[in-house]
């Protein structure tokens, strides 16, 4: 397991449980299958882009947020949401 996936999952869980949502809530409103979430929130599944914007969307909270901090301290949260952004709209086509 790796140490990064394992905190990322334990911030989604933590902001998760302060959002009083069940795993089958946040699967459903991101898309994914309970047992994903489960396995993601104990760091045994990989995440992709899109499903790691998709869990920030359905909590409502900028990415970074779910980021561990050693990964935020080198680059700002807006710095790095902005970065996140703009990857997506490279990887879309979007203007």
């Amino acid at each position: 397991m790796s140490e990064v996936l394992a905190s990322i999952g334990a911030a989604i869980r933590t902001h998760r449980k302060n959002r009083k949502l069940t795993q089958d809530g946040l699967a459903a409103a991101a898309g994914l299958s309970r047992q994903s979430v489960s396995n993601i929130e104990v760091g045994r599944q990989d995440l992709s882009l899109t499903t790691f914007l998709a869990i920030a969307d359905a909590l409502d909270l900028a990415p970074s947020l779910l980021l561990p901090h050693r990964i935020t301290a080198v680059v700002s949260s807006a710095e790095l949401d902005e970065r996140v952004h703009r990857a997506i709209d490279v990887l879309t086509g979007a203007p």
